[in-house]
């Protein structure tokens, strides 16, 4: 299996979203990687650890609507941002 040559996380859907969305995503190497979700203010809401080259991000919150920020940090240290918009 070839690792790709291009990383990031693709669109969510749904976006906007009322419970729960998902974030596909590819990244640069077999070392794995994560992500963290952060609402406006800069607080972190989420957290997690990724050890598959491609896969998902499956994301439920029941917080309050509002624009939150996710970024995919591979273990290389490089890091993409994606908006996500929960409305209720």
């Amino acid at each position: 299996l070839a690792l790709p040559s291009e990383w990031g996380l693709g669109a969510s859907y749904p976006n906007p979203f009322n419970s729960e969305t998902t974030i596909p995503y590819v990244l640069p190497d077999a070392g794995g990687g994560s992500y963290v979700i952060f609402d406006v203010l800069g607080r972190k809401v989420a957290a997690g650890k990724l050890n598959d080259v491609r896969g998902n991000i499956r994301w439920s919150y029941n917080g309050p609507s509002g624009i939150y920020l996710m970024r995919l940090q591979s273990s290389e240290g490089t890091s993409k941002p994606v908006k996500l918009i929960l409305l209720k």
